[in-house]
């Protein structure tokens, strides 16, 4: 009996060796097959530039890049990037939360004439606002300034219809993306929750490739509901000073889309961070950026359900990229480097489980 605890014993531990050096070599192949690639030098008071090719004289709808394809700055071994995903915004729109708009410090993408939108938060619904018609701004080419027209006792807010505008939103765009002779969208718009979601067939890679345009609009300024961010106490050192006053540049948008529980308020839009996140997911480490892949190609191949419906999902991808963004906070860089990016995803999965 003794004998064979012993085997059983030595069993175990053989066992648990080889599952650690395969562990170890399967992390040390993945790090060394990605490749850290040059991060986009983003501009982002120059984000408005990228403007959507338009019949009017002025084009003034602009896209910004977001989501996982702009986010990674590695070349994975195994990529799990099947859609490109797009912030859709106009120059002549600006949202803010004070008695009168706040301009960006950098001007040159602005239209002449702006509409200016007051930002009224919801009490019950944290996170979502109202935009209420506030009046506009022109530019005075002799003076070279704006100045504000305020239109008084306005009650009128703005709501979207999204199916409405979802082939117009989304033509102009899909043109930059690749020339006509090489795709073409395979079937009609469709909505998924704020975003118009486009399937694009690709001629040269025989393949499908998900294109989502989000509708917003946006606020030059850091908003009061997160005031408390960029100063809360963090035992890590990131984001770093530079890399926080980067993010309070960009402020914040708003995308259209209604809290669950009020459906039919039709008035709703919710605050949206993608460029702010952009920023902060752009400025991790290799290893992070490794171990953020791994946990979304896992939880994509074992965790979600393809076909699920979106009021079912028990776990998204957006979960892993907060579970990340609160353990970089939380975590010492050395912590990162402690053990293999296997065991670092496993930690985090034990996170994401509590």
């Amino acid at each position: 009996m003794m004998i064979m605890r012993i085997k059983r014993c030595l069993s175990l531990r053989m066992a648990k060796h080889a599952w650690e050096w395969n562990e170890e070599m399967a992390s040390a192949f993945i790090a060394s097959t990605s490749q850290l690639i040059p991060r986009s030098s983003l501009v982002h008071s120059d984000h408005m530039h990228y403007l959507v090719p338009s019949i009017r004289t002025v084009p003034t709808e602009y896209t910004i890049m977001c989501g996982s394809a702009a986010e990674f700055c590695i070349r994975p071994l195994i990529v799990c990037i099947n859609n490109l995903d797009f912030l859709c915004a106009h120059t002549n729109e600006l949202a803010f939360s004070e008695e009168f708009p706040v301009l960006p410090s950098d001007l040159s993408g602005l239209a002449d004439t702006i509409k200016c939108y007051k930002i009224e938060p919801y009490d019950r619904y944290p996170g979502f606002v109202r935009l209420r018609e506030w009046g506009e701004m022109n530019y005075n080419w002799k003076y070279k300034n704006y100045e504000y027209n305020y239109a008084a006792h306005t009650n009128r807010y703005i709501c979207l219809n999204l199916l409405d505008a979802a082939s117009r939103n989304s033509s102009g765009t899909l043109e930059r993306i690749a020339r006509p002779s090489t795709c073409r969208p395979m079937a009609m718009p469709e909505l998924c929750g704020p975003a118009i979601k486009r399937l694009i067939y690709h001629h040269t890679d025989d393949d499908t490739l998900g294109v989502d345009f989000v509708r917003s609009v946006w606020c030059p300024q850091w908003p009061t509901e997160a005031k408390g961010w960029p100063n809360r106490p963090r035992n890590s050192g990131w984001p770093t000073t530079d890399t926080i006053s980067e993010v309070l540049q960009t402020g914040c948008y708003f995308v259209y889309i209604q809290h669950p529980s009020c459906r039919k308020d039709k008035l709703q839009w919710r605050f949206s961070f993608s460029l702010a996140e952009l920023i902060l997911v752009q400025s991790w480490t290799q290893t992070q950026q490794i171990i953020y892949l791994l946990l979304k190609f896992f939880a994509k191949r074992e965790l979600i359900q393809n076909d699920c419906p979106k009021e079912d999902e028990v776990v998204c991808t957006y979960h892993l990229k907060t579970l990340m963004l609160w353990t970089c906070e939380e975590m010492s860089p050395e912590w990162w480097n402690s053990s293999s990016v296997i065991a670092i995803c496993c930690e985090l999965l034990k996170l994401l489980a509590e």
